[in-house]
């Protein structure tokens, strides 16, 4: 074999395995599941107006907590995160609030309450708690909803509670490291729903005293 010959011979050898190691990258890549959390917090309030990742505002002000809670609010996620900067507009400490998650499945899912911005929220009695469209749970500072073939599949209710923010005070509602499209509505209050009952029944009871008249 002359040297050209060898180097010829060398050079194609070289190329298909060089070749084969990138087409075993790309499968590796390819096969390797994708690392997908939903993250659901909440944490001291970012400034207004924000950006996506440090507050979200409705214009210069933070969002409506009763708007929310009642419904008259939903806040839209993609992938990636978002953080919506709430006040506590219902007239006394919130301690506890709940709300739906409809949105993608995702490999897992947790929930969590911080420090940030120079406001305390965290204190012993916190709780948080997500259960899904499976009976599916977890709570804060527990094992995860995913893994071992489990899956976190919404819709989904979301938890808060054990919280001291005062009447007038905001936060931040974060929706972290989210896979998919998903949507969030507030649920609400046992008072705005022992009120809407009451409104019901007056109404009710108006359109069967007319009927008996």
């Amino acid at each position: 074999m002359t040297r050209k010959q060898f180097d010829t011979t060398a050079l194609k050898f070289l190329s298909k395995s060089l070749l084969t190691v990138v087409a075993a990258l790309m499968v590796s890549v390819l096969l390797t599941p994708t690392a997908r959390a939903d993250i659901f917090k909440i944490e001291g309030p970012g400034p207004c107006p924000g950006n996506i990742g440090a507050g979200l505002c409705n214009g210069s002000t933070p969002f409506s907590l009763t708007s929310f809670l009642n419904g008259g609010t939903t806040f839209d996620t993609a992938n990636g995160t978002f953080e919506w900067v709430l006040q506590n507009d219902t007239g006394q400490t919130l301690t506890n609030f709940s709300f739906v998650f409809n949105g993608s499945v995702a490999d897992n899912a947790s929930c969590q309450i911080a420090n940030s911005h120079g406001a305390t929220l965290t204190n012993p009695s916190n709780t948080c708690s997500i259960v899904d469209s499976l009976g599916h749970t977890t709570s804060l500072g527990g094992t995860q909803i995913g893994g071992g073939g489990q899956f976190f599949t919404p819709a989904a209710t979301i938890t808060f509670g054990g919280l001291s923010i005062a009447s007038g005070a905001s936060f931040d509602l974060d929706f972290v490291s989210m896979q998919g499209t998903g949507t969030a509505t507030g649920v609400p209050e046992p008072a705005s729903l022992l009120l809407l009952c009451s409104g019901l029944g007056s109404v009710a009871g108006f359109w069967r005293r007319r009927k008996a008249a």
